[in-house]
């Protein structure tokens, strides 16, 4: 039995949807079907039910969900120590979702990293959901995110919250107001960062929630590229409102109602040696 489709299962079990598993795991729905009738048949037994309204855990499902997590942790933990054996020193694997290094100074990393030279540290950056799913398979340490993950592996809290604006250009009807309101964007045509960013799905939730379909004329997965589309007046732009950014003719508005962008300091709930997560967090988090 391949251990990576045990994991595959369990993101199937969290998610409780195909396509949702699907997308987090980067692989086809029809992929990951296969590999769950796969399971099925090796154990002999049907570890779902398949209704319109996504994978329902059998009694048998429920079973192989408990034990195959508890397998799983064990043999990551018995790599890890393995590779510290091999290492003869501590290291820590930190992970940054795109976007969070503007938020959480690197200047503070590398300081963290001089002041604590007896561990090796060591950092990548990359999609917030590849980094979730790093920290949830236990092959990083600790993570910088964008969403919280409701997991019962993750242990989260909030490193930073900025306030999300709404970027206008000199012209359009927002441009002498002091606030505005979700409400107000109705009839807007939006520019957005991509769903490859967090926010495209919190901003989404959000005008659902206020009962209408935002107009997105364009996407992006650069945040020059959103300002330049806004300057040239194809829509207006929702962003996180930056320090010393220069907007350069494009004026930010707050939002009347609480709008944040968080990102959480994450790690696993059971990671072996909490003293160094302790450590850790302390130092990035307010």
């Amino acid at each position: 039995m391949d251990t990576k489709n045990l994991y595959y299962f369990q993101v199937v079990f969290e998610e409780g949807n195909i396509h949702t598993a699907a997308h987090k795991l980067y692989i086809s729905p029809q992929g990951l079907g296969k590999i769950i009738k796969g399971l099925e048949l090796e154990l002999d037994c049907q570890l779902f039910t398949r209704t319109k309204s996504g994978m329902i855990p059998t009694e048998s499902g429920l079973y192989f969900y408990d034990k195959s997590r508890k397998l799983l942790q064990e043999l990551q933990d018995i790599k890890k120590q393995i590779e510290k054996m091999n290492r003869g020193s501590e290291e820590i694997q930190v992970g940054f979702a795109t976007g969070a290094l503007k938020v959480i100074p690197f200047e503070k990393f590398f300081n963290f990293m001089d002041q604590h030279a007896h561990f090796r540290v060591s950092w990548s950056e990359c999609e917030n959901d590849k980094v979730l799913l790093q920290l949830e398979n236990g092959t990083m340490d600790f993570g910088f995110v964008t969403s919280q993950r409701k997991s019962p592996d993750l242990e989260q809290i909030v490193a930073a919250s900025i306030p999300i604006v709404l970027l206008v250009y000199e012209g359009h009807p927002f441009w002498n107001l002091e606030t505005v309101s979700m409400d107000m964007l109705e009839k807007q045509d939006m520019v957005m960062m991509n769903e490859q960013f967090h926010i495209y799905y919190d901003f989404i939730q959000m005008c659902h929630l206020k009962g209408f379909e935002p107009r997105i004329r364009a996407k992006t997965m650069d945040g020059d590229t959103l300002y330049r589309l806004c300057k040239q007046k194809i829509g207006v732009a929702v962003c996180p409102d930056f320090s010393q950014t220069n907007y350069e003719g494009l004026k930010a508005i707050p939002f009347e109602e609480p709008y944040f962008w968080n990102i959480y300091g994450t790690w696993r709930k059971d990671y072996p040696n909490p003293d160094v997560i302790d450590m850790f967090r302390q130092f990035f988090t307010p």
